[in-house]
């Protein structure tokens, strides 16, 4: 289990906020649990959530962008030097802003993302 929060508060002496840093408790949480014997032995499983707190959208903070939540799964299998995993960042397929210079220029978040990968420990 890892986790890490944090609480912020990005005002300057002007009171304004910088931009895109979240300002209250941010949090990043992932629990993986790997099956050691049994019929399971060698599988993992594991999921995370991520929460981003509301954030300035640009350096005159007229406007925020929003707070927005994330969930992530993981499933793994390990066989000796071997190893496979998925990976599905963005459970929901949430749409959310990431980041920001201008009110006219506002990233996305990343789409709902699956990805596959293999390894071998030498």
């Amino acid at each position: 289990m890892v986790g890490g929060f944090g609480n912020l508060d990005s005002r300057g002496a002007t009171g304004l906020r910088a931009r895109n840093v979240p300002v209250g408790f941010n949090i990043k949480t992932f629990i993986k649990y790997q099956f050691p014997t049994g019929k399971f032995s060698g599988y993992a499983i594991g999921g995370g959530y991520d929460y981003v707190p509301a954030r300035a959208g640009n350096a005159a903070d007229t406007f925020s962008l929003p707070a927005y939540g994330v969930i992530s799964l993981m499933f793994g299998y390990e066989h000796k030097k071997w190893s496979a995993r998925v990976n599905i960042d963005n459970l929901a397929d949430k749409v959310y802003a990431a980041s920001s210079a201008q009110d006219y220029l506002i990233w996305p978040g990343s789409p709902r993302t699956i990805r596959f990968s293999v390894g071998r420990k030498f």
